[in-house]
């Protein structure tokens, strides 16, 4: 083979097996073929070639085809994938509102019912039941509570009713419709058994039956205008419910303190213990209408008419004139009539003392003063005055001590049929005085501190018993007084002081002791200047107080549950107080105790009203 074919061969070997050009392969091999029929390795290579030219021809194709239809494999395979995706998304809604979706409302529904329910209950607990019945109406509709609900709503509107029952019979207890509201009350008991405080209520009805009794007898004896039996019930009842019929028992015991006060003014004997009695009456009368200026007016009558009445027993015939005019000039009937026969009897003693000591003109005035006065009978006047103005001043035919018809002395008298044997107070130091209504009259009596030797004492002596009570209020070096005093125009409200008579004038000399917005009174000093004694109504009743002479370490000494312990006296040791107090039956009894308070016990025990001890110092 020459150069030349050599590099055409070549040439064409290089198409053939570098695969240049893959469509030129069977055309080269075809060229080659002839020109090396004798070479065996180029008809091998040319045999390769053409197997190889007929496979891409044939599978060519084929692979071409086998790339592009694994890119569309791949795309189905995720459009299938996205398609499942979608599909079980779809399922899975499809599910929730099938199945998962009711089954949660349910339990919801049921939750918001059974919430409810609760609210209903609570509601009910709670006493509010219209709002129950409307919460157990709503939570019945729902299947699973309608029969509880139901039976709620029945139980709601049950107690509505008791309800309803119960505040109609507060309202009517409110209203002192008490029989109204024990029917109401017992109504309740029947349909609810023990509901709120009805079995109090009813207890409290049953107990209260005993205040109708003194109720009723109180009225009777208003209704008979019995005054002193007016008080006794009325007090008793106040003093175990201030509540009760409050209007009623007010009002008919203030008339009967202030009507009882004038008769004992009135009486004939009007003697010093019935004038501080009618005083004590009046005093009670404005405690029970504070604010009332009737009822402060006629308790500053009647102490200026006591006043009056005082300076008439001590001959003090200007004091007792003043007194009477004042009460005559806004009052002229006063006591019926007989503040004008008191003020005609003041005149004419006047008259007669001027006339006695020659100043005839003023015996004129006077004797002119009492005939023109509206009294029963004014003839002794006129004929004295007739008598002075006719010519030389004659004696009077009249002694010149007035005779006030209701005369000041004291209301004791002697023993049984007027004896003269009474002793005289002053020998039993170390006893006890004390007043008492035994043998049918008001005396001044005495006993042991053990309570025996009870007995009465010569009638004389009351002066020297208040003189002693009086005494008890100075410290025992006689330069402090102890005294009870309230603000002006508050009667519920007096305080204990202490005045210092020992301190030069302009220091300050008054001392306040108690400021409780209470009532504190009576204070007595023991004698050891230690302890002052009184009394408070401070935790509800009037109770025996003590406190130190400087006016500490204040401490209640009797306590009771309605009844009242009044006028403490120390013993000459100061180891004991005597008082008086109505804690049994609500007779006035005088009782003694410790200075501390212990060993309470009945010293003059009997069925009489015994009151206002003194320890005999």
């Amino acid at each position: 083979m020459n150069a030349v074919g050599n590099t055409d061969h070549d040439s064409r070997l290089t198409h053939v097996f570098g695969r240049k050009q893959d469509n030129a392969r069977g055309e080269v091999a075809d060229q080659m073929r002839p020109d090396s029929a004798d070479d065996e390795n180029i008809a091998a290579l040319l045999d390769d070639a053409s197997v190889k030219v007929e496979l891409e021809e044939s599978w060519g194709s084929v692979v071409t085809r086998r790339k592009f239809m694994i890119g569309r494999r791949t795309a189905i395979w995720v459009l299938a994938l996205v398609n499942i995706i979608i599909l079980a998304a779809f399922l899975k809604v499809a599910v929730i509102d099938r199945f998962v979706r009711p089954t949660v409302e349910a339990q919801k529904d049921e939750q918001r019912y059974q919430s409810l329910f609760e609210t209903a209950q609570i509601a009910m607990a709670e006493g509010k039941y219209p709002e129950a019945i409307n919460a157990f109406a709503r939570a019945s509709t729902h299947p699973l509570l309608k029969e509880q609900a139901q039976a709620g709503e029945l139980q709601a509107q049950r107690m509505a009713e008791v309800d309803l029952l119960y505040r109609d019979a507060n309202k009517a207890w409110e209203n002192q419709d008490y029989a109204e509201a024990n029917n109401l009350f017992n109504q309740i008991e029947v349909k609810v058994p023990g509901y709120r405080d009805v079995p109090q209520r009813l207890e409290q009805w049953q107990e209260m039956q005993s205040l109708f009794v003194l109720y009723e007898e109180g009225e009777d004896a208003y209704q008979r205008q019995d005054w002193e039996e007016v008080i006794p019930p009325f007090e008793r009842l106040r003093s175990m419910d201030s509540s009760f019929l409050t209007a009623q028992v007010t009002s008919h015991l203030y008339d009967a303190y202030v009507k009882s006060a004038e008769l004992l003014l009135q009486s004939e004997d009007a003697q010093v213990l019935k004038t501080r009695v009618a005083e004590e009456r009046v005093r009670r009368a404005v405690l029970l209408r504070p604010d009332d200026p009737d009822a402060e007016r006629e308790a500053r009558v009647v102490r200026t008419y006591v006043s009056g009445l005082n300076a008439l027993s001590q001959g003090d015939l200007n004091s007792a004139m003043q007194a009477f005019v004042s009460i005559y000039d806004v009052l002229p009937r006063y006591l019926g009539g007989l503040i004008a026969e008191q003020l005609f009897r003041v005149y004419l003693a006047l008259g007669d003392q001027k006339l006695a000591t020659s100043e005839r003109l003023d015996a004129i005035d006077f004797y002119g003063k009492a005939s023109q006065l509206p009294v029963a009978d004014s003839t002794e006047a006129r004929l004295r005055l007739e008598a002075v103005a006719a010519g030389p001043p004659p004696t009077p035919t009249v002694t010149p001590t007035p005779t006030p018809l209701p005369t000041p002395k004291p209301d004791i008298v002697p023993g049984a049929g007027g004896e003269p044997e009474d002793p005289p107070l002053k020998l039993f130091k170390g006893w006890i005085a004390f007043i008492s209504t035994r043998d049918n009259e008001t005396g001044l009596y005495v006993m042991r501190p053990d309570g025996s030797g009870q007995r009465r004492v010569r009638k004389d002596d009351i002066e020297l018993y208040y003189q002693m009570r009086e005494r008890e209020r100075w410290s025992p070096s006689g330069t402090t007084r102890v005294y009870a005093e309230g603000p002006k125009g508050k009667a519920n409200d007096v305080n204990i002081f202490v005045f210092r008579e020992d301190l030069p004038q302009g220091w300050d000399r008054r001392f306040q002791y108690t400021d409780w917005g209470a009532l504190e009174y009576d204070p007595v000093w023991s004698p050891d200047n230690k302890w002052i004694a009184f009394v408070s109504n401070i935790s509800g009743n009037d109770e025996i107080w003590i406190m130190t002479s400087e006016g500490m370490d204040h401490k209640q000494l009797t306590h009771n549950t309605w009844e009242w312990d009044k006028h403490p006296s120390f013993s000459p040791d100061s180891t004991k107080i005597v008082f008086w107090t109505n804690r049994e039956g609500g007779n006035n009894q005088i009782w003694v105790m410790d200075v501390d308070g212990n060993n309470q016990f009945n010293l003059s025990n009997n069925e009489f009203e015994d009151q206002e001890p003194v320890w005999i110092k």
